[in-house]
């Protein structure tokens, strides 16, 4: 399905906008960073341009061990150094990776938002890009908000960072408001009544993106930022995404706006979403079972009635997010770490 996404002709306009040639650097203590699919589609894209060259420092990550068995395969074939992690984008540590490089060029595919466990994990991590970073990011486009979306408008309100995106927006090449330009709504109109809830969506998309702009700008807030250009895009049946090129551009004094929001977010969502987990699991008495509160647990008393198998069976899925949710664990990422020890065994 991911590979697919990537060889739209939409998406692949973005793709060649984020990889064309803009005087890259190659400096042996930078990095690159991908999230590229099976087909690694953006780095050949860049090796064609020369945005990439061979002796860069590249960092692939994906979720799936077959499609990192792929990318190794590719990578190993056009660059001399890299490193292809099997993980979430959010678990990974950069700081062992980088191995006291810095990132200066990256690309961050999302298929969703920039949900508030991203934001922490790039505020976590903010200080491992350089100052002059190149950063694209694609997301998803909704026409309807997410619970960390209202907060960040919310918050924002009487913020330099409203006027902030405004400027920048005037200063890059974008596609906005493509959607609602040239709407004229009568009101009382039934058939007019269709094309206002259209503009309604229409806002809302451009609303989801705006909050986009603003986690990241809270985010990075220690970077001066530009927006170079930002690309809506919809291919035929398939939700409408942006692509956002951001540039950095020296460095300033940042804060901890971020995490302020992410624990208002914490105090409107169920343990299991919360991004600083404040879910305390009770331990087990003497002569009792032991707790369940990690993968390993999990495993062992899955194994209890039979041993776990790729792929994993519907029951044995049900299994692990009932254990999960009573551990007061996110299930999917259970699922996909048992997933990735089960594949290193085999």
């Amino acid at each position: 399905m991911v590979t697919k996404n990537w060889e739209r002709p939409e998406k692949g306009k973005a793709r060649r906008f984020m990889m064309a040639s803009e005087g890259a650097s190659h400096h042996k203590k930078t990095a690159k960073f991908f999230m590229p699919a099976k087909k690694c589609y953006d780095i050949k894209e860049g090796l064609k341009n020369k945005t990439l060259k061979r002796q860069d420092y590249i960092v692939a990550v994906d979720n799936n061990p077959k499609v990192c068995k792929s990318i190794d395969i590719f990578l190993s074939k056009n660059f001399d150094n890299y490193q292809v992690i099997c993980s979430n984008v959010q678990e990974v540590n950069l700081i062992e990776v980088l191995e006291g490089k810095k990132i200066d060029f990256i690309f961050l595919d999302l298929c969703g938002r920039l949900k508030a466990d991203l934001c922490n994990w790039l505020y976590q991590y903010r200080n491992c890009f350089t100052d002059t970073c190149q950063f694209g990011l694609t997301v998803i486009a909704f026409n309807r908000a997410s619970k960390f979306e209202p907060i960040i408008h919310d918050e924002i309100k009487g913020t330099e960072y409203l006027e902030q995106l405004e400027s920048l927006l005037e200063d890059s090449r974008n596609n906005l408001t493509r959607s609602i330009v040239g709407k004229k709504i009568k009101i009382g109109d039934k058939r007019q009544e269709v094309k206002k809830a259209q503009a309604v969506m229409a806002v809302n998309v451009i609303k989801s993106i705006k909050a986009s702009c603003y986690s990241f700008l809270i985010t990075m807030n220690n970077k001066d930022i530009s927006i170079n250009r930002l690309y809506r895009y919809k291919d035929k049946k398939h939700s409408e995404m942006v692509f956002i090129d951001f540039r950095f551009n020296g460095k300033k004094t940042g804060d901890n706006f971020i995490t302020k929001l992410i624990k208002k977010y914490d105090d409107n969502v169920n343990p299991v979403s919360q991004v600083f987990k404040s879910v305390k699991v009770k331990k087990a008495k003497k002569g009792i079972t032991p707790v369940i509160d990690n993968v390993y647990t999990i495993m062992a008393k899955l194994r209890e009635k039979a041993e776990i198998e790729l792929p994993l069976t519907a029951g044995k899925k049900a299994a692990i997010s009932r254990w999960a949710k009573k551990a007061g664990k996110d299930p999917m990422r259970m699922q996909r770490k048992i997933v990735n020890i089960l594949s290193k065994s085999v």
